[in-house]
């Protein structure tokens, strides 16, 4: 028994294209990479996702780099609206930003 690609709350939504790149870490320690990245190109706003309690809601490094703690809604609007997904290669999301038809960048983990 395998769970469903899709979310039944996927189906729902609305993609539209944003201006932001939207993106889940597995592993919170990957933050250090991304704000390294992100300081060549920080023109280009990041929304990533990642599962830090320490950390408060939204942690945001400047004006266009946010880290946001795992919330199922939450991350499901970024994901509707952003116009790329970066993960680093998990499953269910993978699916639904291709349902949704945005573009992706997978690292794996």
């Amino acid at each position: 028994v395998v769970p469903p690609l899709l979310r039944r709350e996927v189906l729902s939504c609305e993609a539209a294209s944003g201006e932001y790149v939207h993106g889940y870490m597995v592993n919170a320690g990957f933050g250090e990479s991304i704000s390294q990245r992100h300081e060549q190109h920080p023109e280009v706003p990041l929304h990533f996702f990642w599962d830090k309690p320490d950390e408060p809601e939204v942690c945001r490094m400047d004006e266009t780099l946010s880290f946001h703690q795992l919330d199922d809604e939450k991350f499901l609007r970024y994901l509707s609206g952003c116009r790329a997904y970066a993960t680093t290669a998990g499953f269910e999301s993978v699916c639904e930003a291709m349902y949704l038809g945005k573009p992706l960048l997978m690292v794996p983990a």
